[in-house]
């Protein structure tokens, strides 16, 4: 530090920021639950509520084998990691409409981007009616992920109570198991930020 201080003003003041900068990258991303109990009810999108938020865990209701419908998912967990990127974002709905349509099929985020929010149709409650994701990539983000892992939520779902990807990732698609109703939501992608 005398060294870097003997070297001039400029060259303290860059190690100063430089040092923030190391601080804030290894602070945790900043969380928040979101409430969809009243909006995932209807027809129309349900996202994470500040811009900038990726969903990192879903938290459903009881399940009811008899109409265990989507709107039983009644929160999600979003998140915000901000270094080292813009504060400014794309964000693109995804079409989902065939694929959540179909057992045993992935719904996915194209490459580099995370889901912040699920639209639905009116007409139904069931996995089907998922019509599309809104997914979200920081305009200096590359189209690419880090490390991502699929995670088997099959038993989580069986049960009230959330379902989270891994420290530091987010939730980049969805898999449809075998079945329409919310239970048989069997897997999260999970996908870190690439470096």
């Amino acid at each position: 530090m005398l060294m870097l201080v003997n070297l001039g003003m400029g060259i303290c003041i860059e190690f100063k920021v430089l040092a923030a900068l190391l601080f804030v990258a290894s602070v945790e991303p900043d969380c928040r639950d979101v409430d969809w109990s009243v909006s995932f009810k209807r027809a129309g999108l349900s996202e994470c509520d500040r811009w900038g938020y990726m969903i990192a865990s879903l938290c459903r209701g009881p399940v009811d084998r008899s109409a265990d419908h989507i709107d039983r998912l009644e929160r999600v967990r979003c998140c915000n990691k901000r270094f080292p990127l813009t504060d400014f974002d794309e964000y693109v709905f995804e079409n989902w409409w065939h694929t959540m349509s179909r057992d045993s099929t992935w719904s996915l985020c194209r490459d580099g981007y995370f889901l912040t929010g699920l639209f639905r149709t009116n007409i139904g409650s069931r996995l089907s009616n998922i019509k599309d994701g809104r997914c979200i990539r920081p305009l200096n983000h590359p189209s690419r992920y880090g490390h991502c892992e699929d995670v088997d939520i099959s038993d989580c779902f069986e049960q009230a109570k959330c379902c989270s990807c891994p420290e530091d990732s987010f939730i980049a698609g969805l898999y449809r198991g075998d079945c329409n109703d919310l239970r048989c939501l069997d897997k999260i992608r999970c996908c870190k930020w690439a470096d």
